[in-house]
């Protein structure tokens, strides 16, 4: 699998981007900056989208992605029933925008939703997921994903303490996680749901501990103001427990084999 980081933070700003991640160009995991990051001949070859919340930052470009293949292509579009029903309150509100869920026609909509429940499993174009319950301040579902071929990468979108008791009932090859605060705001942080290094450390270690090994990580979700802070706690962290750990950037490419 190529796994493209196309967002990476918190916030957005000519040199940050929401969260999103391209699978191999066609599988899309959450849609902050699917638009923004992507050309319109990229953006057409997109077949499906895993949402993990509905929280702003990772259905923004929702809005975009509907526009831009309105009339063209349709995409389906999989999220719990609740995460649906917040989007077309909020990003496709047609008071605002326009719901491509029954837009241009309601029989032949641009976007498809496909429900998605906790902890199960189902196939998307080829990929075998399974939904994984994460801990955060509102329901979110994070993805395990598999390749014909057999690599395996997990993607947990926003998280906070506890959540490695999910994370190990996968067994990743990359392991996509977040950490949103330096570590002088980690009380914060696990207050709303987050991570900051020291407690990521907590959660790869419990890992470890439940599964013998830690796979590769990668570091998303970083708020862009404290950056150089945590990606030097994210350094001494992985030189800390002999990990590749590291923080993701914006365009970068990962294979999972």
């Amino acid at each position: 699998m190529e796994i493209k980081i196309l967002g990476a933070r918190q916030g957005e700003s000519r040199d940050s981007h929401f969260g999103s991640i391209l699978v191999d160009g066609v599988l899309a995991l959450d849609a902050g900056s699917l638009t923004g990051m992507l050309d319109l001949g990229e953006q057409a070859r997109i077949d499906n989208v895993l949402l993990t919340h509905h929280h702003f930052d990772h259905i923004k470009d929702l809005a975009a992605l509907g526009f831009n293949m309105m009339g063209r292509r349709q995409v389906q579009v999989w999220c719990t029933e609740e995460v649906r029903a917040a989007v077309e309150a909020t990003v496709l509100n047609e008071r605002v925008w326009i719901n491509f869920f029954v837009r241009p026609t309601p029989e032949a909509p641009t976007f498809i939703h496909r429900p998605v429940e906790p902890e199960r499993g189902f196939t998307v174009d080829g990929y075998r997921v399974r939904s994984v319950p994460v801990v955060h301040s509102l329901p979110t579902l994070g993805y395990e994903i598999t390749s014909a071929a057999g690599g395996t990468v997990l993607f947990t979108a926003d998280n906070g303490p506890g959540s490695a008791a999910a994370w190990a009932t996968a067994t990743p090859d990359l392991l996509i996680t977040e950490v949103t605060a330096p570590n002088a705001q980690a009380a914060e942080a696990a207050q709303y749901g987050h991570l900051a290094p020291q407690l990521l450390a907590e959660e790869l270690r419990t890992f470890r501990t439940k599964r013998g090994f830690l796979p590769r990580v990668c570091v998303v979700h970083l708020n862009p103001y404290h950056e150089a802070q945590i990606a030097a706690e994210i350094a001494a962290l992985a030189a800390e427990l002999a990990a590749d750990v590291a923080v993701a950037e914006e365009g970068s490419v990962i294979t999972v084999r």
